[in-house]
């Protein structure tokens, strides 16, 4: 019997918030498959997004970089440097607040989900900020028992950790639990941590392609009520 259905963020549940980022999203996927070595993508993605914004203002990212760091140098600079990088974040994160939009369809299937007695879960590459930037906007931190982050944990996707801390927050076994994503990794992690199921998402960065090892692909989770297979797990 499933009792804890785990999601992905980015392209799961939300839009990428702009085109960058999905493409910083795409880079690291790649890159992490191939090196076969899990990669954090938050810091990557902040870039991303930092370079968006400044580009906006005529500032490239490399100028801010370069200028944090000559300001780290200056007598007395760490501190002013620490500032403005706090700063700078804090600008992204009202970015992403404003930008990130659910996935039409998804807050009824959570809602939905939660009412049938489901547990419910995130494992973001993400950081905690950008996540609860989203619960908060959408008001559906009451919806997730666990949130796990990019810098919750050492260990990233598709590494098994992630889901066992998961697991072990809600005191239940692996075969209760399914995986939903839209990339290679999302389901690559189910897999690794001997989930029941895993289904992939063509929400976000993956194709079908990506995601054929996949139990299920399916357009978006707003398809999760719709799909005849749905009955392997139902609680």
């Amino acid at each position: 019997m499933i009792k804890l259905i785990i999601f992905d963020k980015d392209g799961t549940l939300i839009h990428f918030p702009n085109r960058l980022t999905q493409e910083a999203d795409d880079i690291i996927n790649e890159v992490s498959i191939r090196i076969n070595r899990p990669i954090s993508k938050a810091s990557i993605k902040h870039l991303f997004q930092r370079l968006r914004f400044f580009g906006l203002k005529g500032l490239t990212q490399p100028q801010v970089s370069h200028g944090i760091e000559h300001l780290r140098r200056l007598p007395g600079g760490a501190s002013l440097a620490n500032r403005l990088h706090q700063k700078i974040g804090q600008l992204v994160l009202k970015s992403h607040q404003s930008s990130s939009q659910m996935i039409d369809g998804v807050e009824n299937v959570l809602l939905a989900l939660k009412h049938l007695g489901y547990q419910l879960a995130i494992i973001s590459a993400d950081d905690l900020l950008a996540t609860h930037a989203f619960l908060e906007k959408y008001h559906i931190e009451s919806l997730f028992d666990v949130v796990v982050t990019s810098d919750l944990l050492p260990q990233q996707k598709p590494d098994p950790a992630l889901i066992n801390y998961v697991l072990n927050q809600l005191d239940l076994p692996a075969n209760q639990a399914i995986m939903v994503g839209d990339t290679q990794p999302d389901i690559i992690l189910g897999q690794n941590a001997g989930l029941a199921y895993t289904i992939g998402v063509l929400s976000g960065s993956g194709n079908h392609e990506d995601l054929a090892e996949a139990d299920l692909i399916i357009e978006s989770v707003a398809q999760l009520f719709t799909h005849d297979q749905l009955k392997l797990f139902k609680p």
